[in-house]
């Protein structure tokens, strides 16, 4: 279950890559290109993040850090495509380092906000203790 939140949550970090700015999808699909990092702390304890590399097209591998409030260190592979229809990032996750995963998996993420440089998305369906249901993305490259 902590593999599939943790999940969720590298999704939801990617959704935020789109803005209710953006003109068109199309527009905020361009913007997408790139490679984004999502990082935060849980509240009990521990961290996570995210580093996802985004082709032209949607497709995208992320690989997810996260250290437990134990730091005990965990390292999660994705694959999949991500694309935009109306301002809501849609992943379908491809594959999971997880071999147990139920796959292809389908999330959507409405987009807050998105600029060239930051992607911000809400995380629905998500309970992370006290921690916002908005994931933040920045982009490096």
């Amino acid at each position: 279950m902590r593999t599939i939140l943790i999940s969720l949550l590298a999704i939801s970090a990617l959704a935020a890559l789109t803005s209710c700015d953006v003109r068109s999808d199309a527009k905020a699909q361009k913007k997408l290109a790139g490679v984004w990092v999502c990082e935060f702390t849980y509240p009990e304890g521990g961290d996570f993040k995210s580093t996802t590399k985004i082709a032209a097209k949607g497709d995208y591998v992320s690989q997810i850090i996260v250290h437990n409030r134990s730091n005990v260190v965990s390292s999660i592979e994705l694959e999949g495509n991500m694309r935009i229809e109306g301002g809501v990032l849609i992943d379908v996750m491809a594959k999971h380092s997880n071999t147990n995963a139920s796959l292809p998996f389908t999330n959507h993420q409405k987009i807050i906000r998105m600029t060239d440089s930051e992607l911000v998305v809400l995380v629905d369906g998500i309970n992370v203790g006290s921690a916002s249901r908005e994931s933040i993305s920045r982009k490096i490259r």
